[in-house]
């Protein structure tokens, strides 16, 4: 009896194996193998996926029946087309993949919390690559956000080197920016963080302009900048070193280091980066004050992945920074003694977690994630007057921000029709503690905690092959040790996307954003007009600001073979309400107090233009622009003396254009331009007599650069490069000068003339 049920168990066993299929291939581009590429078959019953190995081949078995082939690998058109995998046969497919020089069907993230094809996303995602920061030889993510519509990025002070980036014209801190899709770039960090995340750490940055409360919580109104770094993909290294000497005179030197490791079958692999930085002070109008501040920069970090299965994953993430910069006059001496003084020494531990998990079928994926961030700031901010030096040493100061952040999510994959439904929902709790004191204890400490749930849903359907929805809600429960009582917040958005035909795609967005009564950035960075520090207060009757936004976008792409050609008109209208503003309200121990208060709104509405085009792999060029109206719905006073309904620092017109020629594989030539408009910029008093607002002019930052890669037998490849930013030197010419300058009155690109030459060694 044993041996009949043992013979009928191999038979049947016999019988299932051989239901069994093969799938096998080479995957190339220009007959060159490409390794680290995933292979996706999705079934009726059944999904598998696997990437090709270092040789560029792949194997896969799976039961039989018929499949839709999906091959895909960042920077080149993915493959999709329908199999029939027969029983105990195997089926050879070899793919040769396009390059996708313009990142046309790019897989994006940020639209909905979700891997997708961009030219499917509801939402407009614009994306900037590491090749593109790397043509623009952009040192970190400051220099990196001006290469798409719609964004800006400025320099506010002389003293310190601040800089924050606008997008659709709205002050920084009405975007919210997103490290590997989680919101933990703080207050803290928005004052000086943009320049600490180096550009060698970045895969890519996505970009949406509007609002994004509904999906990321506070502060997404102006739009959501998601930074996505580098995954490790193969075993590579490099090292690379850029010598800048800024207008002829100030040496900026960056180092740089990358690599990676990944297992023979990619199921583990480790990346790492470092950057270290030392600039030296630029003054440009020989005051001896700085024009652009001395810096001292060291970062690194690692980001490693395990695949326990193709349906189980867990990536990890740290990172590190250590800065130190001053600004204003006797860089050589303590800051209590010089006449003007700012300097910060940071320090940055942050990290995160995530682990994702699929049911056998694919159709459910369940993901939880954590970070964190702790940063320290020692600073000072003041002068010595030649008399008092006990109110000189009693700017010395310290903040620290600790945040972290836990949550989850679920993503259902459900077929309706002739379409498909993505339903994701999620919950996340984030905790944010912001503290800052001075030795002066008449300077307002600030001390905050705050605690925010929120709850999430929406719906990306599919409804038919040329018609796609998305609805969502966020709900936010906001309690925090300065408000008097919780703050509850819904926040929904609607988007369409409509595929008038195969290369035209229409979208149509609406979303409510908020921002809670907190301090933020601008709050706890001391104001040192004139030499002044002031108090900053919250009025006790500080509410919420909310916003409506509109966008309306068409898009225009075309592929052909190695031609690519992609046109975007997108228009924009975004509505303040209850707007956060400043009012003086007198002195408090001989100190200038500026309270933070609800006032009325504003709107910013205008046009956004891109082009990108590439006729073959040799050339690529594109072009954006931005012509907006940005104003207050009546006539505000920011200071005495000066009255406007504009918003202030942000031009009607300004936009971008990079072009790169490949004469070879291993050359490239580089045209980086960036023009800014006129602008209203205030112009306080101190060095010159009474506040009066300015008209800038409109200039244009035009950049030229060139690499060369050297390839000898015996020798490890490297690439030399050299070039030269803001080749016509349309910088600042009327700074103020002194110890009673207004510092805030900077304006324009943020080097002069700078000529650079750099060495990179790849293993």
């Amino acid at each position: 009896m044993k041996v009949f049920l043992t013979a009928i168990t191999l038979a049947f066993s016999v019988l299932g194996f051989s239901q069994d299929g093969t799938i096998k291939g080479l995957i190339t581009s220009n007959s060159t193998p490409i390794e680290a590429v995933s292979i996706q078959l999705e079934g009726k019953n059944a999904k598998k996926w696997t990437t090709s190995n270092r040789n560029g081949n792949y194997l896969l078995t799976l039961p039989a029946g018929e499949y839709r082939v999906k091959v895909q690998s960042l920077g080149f058109i993915p493959y999709n087309d329908k199999i029939t995998i027969s029983p105990n046969d195997t089926y050879t497919l070899n793919i040769d993949l396009k390059e996708d020089v313009l990142g046309i069907d790019e897989v994006v993230i940020t639209a909905t919390k979700t891997k997708e094809n961009r030219k499917e996303a509801p939402v407009l995602v614009s994306v900037t690559t590491n090749k593109e920061l790397a043509n623009a030889k952009a040192h970190t993510l400051t220099e990196g956000l001006v290469f798409q519509p719609g964004l800006r990025t400025e320099v506010n002070c002389q003293n310190c080197g601040t800089t924050q980036v606008r997008i659709n014209g709205l002050e920084g801190p009405y975007s919210q920016i997103l490290i590997d899709s989680r919101p933990i770039f703080g207050s803290l960090n928005g004052v000086y963080g943009l320049d600490q995340i180096p550009a060698n750490m970045i895969e890519r940055i996505e970009v949406i302009r509007g609002g994004g409360s509904a999906l990321f919580g506070s502060n997404a109104i102006a739009g959501t900048i998601n930074v996505i770094t580098k995954n490790p993909t193969k075993n590579e290294a490099q090292a690379s070193i850029v010598s800048n000497l800024i207008g002829g005179k100030s040496a900026d030197i960056v180092s740089s280091f990358n690599g990676s490791l990944v297992t023979d079958n990619y199921m583990r692999g480790i990346s790492f980066h470092a950057m270290q930085r030392s600039r030296q002070s630029y003054d440009a109008n020989a005051d001896d004050f700085s024009e652009i501040t001395r810096l001292q920069n060291l970062n690194a970090g690692a980001k490693l992945f395990n695949d326990f299965t193709d349906r189980h994953k867990v990536t990890a993430e740290l990172n590190v920074s250590n800065e130190n910069r001053r600004g204003g006059n006797k860089l050589d001496e303590p800051e209590h003694l010089a006449d003007i003084a700012e300097s910060i020494r940071t320090q940055m531990l942050g990290g995160n977690a995530h682990f994702e998990y699929f049911s056998p079928a694919y159709n459910h994926k369940f993901t939880a994630y954590t970070s964190a961030e702790r940063t320290r700031a020692d600073n000072y901010y003041g002068g010595f007057d030649g008399v008092d030096i006990t109110a000189s040493t009693g700017n010395y100061g310290l903040t620290k921000e600790n945040i972290w952040l836990l949550g989850g999510q679920h993503t259902a994959y459900i077929p309706t029709g002739n379409g498909n439904l993505q339903w994701t929902s999620g919950a996340e709790y984030n905790h944010d503690k912001i503290s800052e004191k001075r030795v002066n204890p008449n300077i307002l400490a600030v001390n905050q905690t705050a605690n925010t749930v929120g709850v999430f849903t929406q719906a990306d359907w599919r409804i038919s092959p040329k018609f796609k929805v998305l609805g969502g809600v966020r709900l936010d429960n906001v309690n925090s040790d300065i408000l008097k009582t919780n703050i509850t917040v819904l926040n929904p958005r609607a988007s369409m996307l409509f595929n008038i035909d195969e290369n035209f795609i229409a979208r149509a967005s609406y979303a409510r954003g908020f921002r809670a009564p907190f301090f933020y950035s601008e709050d706890v960075h001391s104001e040192l007009p004139s030499g002044e520090v002031r108090r900053v207060k919250l009025s006790d009757t500080l509410k919420k600001e909310t916003s409506d936004s509109y966008t309306a976008s068409f898009e225009y792409n075309h592929t052909h073979e190695s031609h690519q050609f992609v046109a975007m008109i997108e228009g924009f209208y975004t509505a303040l309400h209850d707007r956060f503003a400043y009012e003086d309200i007198g002195e408090e121990n001989g100190l200038r107090v500026k309270q933070k208060i609800n006032t009325d709104g504003a709107v910013v509405k205008g046009v956004n233009l891109e082009v990108k085009y590439s006729p073959n792999n040799q050339f690529i060029l594109q072009l954006a622009t931005t012509i907006q109206s940005a104003k207050y719905n009546s006539i505000q006073n920011p200071e005495d003396g000066i009255s406007t309904d504009q918003i202030l620092r942000t031009p009607n017109v300004y936009g971008n254009l990079m072009a790169t020629y490949k004469p070879r594989p291993n050359w490239d030539i580089n045209l980086v331009t960036v023009y800014t408009g006129s602008m209203k910029v205030p112009h306080l008093e101190g060095y010159i007599t009474g506040n009066r607002l300015e008209t800038t002019k409109g200039m244009l930052d035009f950049g030229l650069n060139t690499a060369y890669e050297f390839q000898w037998q015996n020798c490890f490849p490297f690439e030399v490069s050299f070039g030269v930013k803001n080749l016509f030197n349309q910088y600042q010419s009327d700074f103020d000068k002194g110890a009673n300058r207004d510092a805030d009155y900077i304006y324009g690109p943020a080097l002069p003339r700078t000529v650079f030459v750099g060495l990179k060694v790849k293993i």
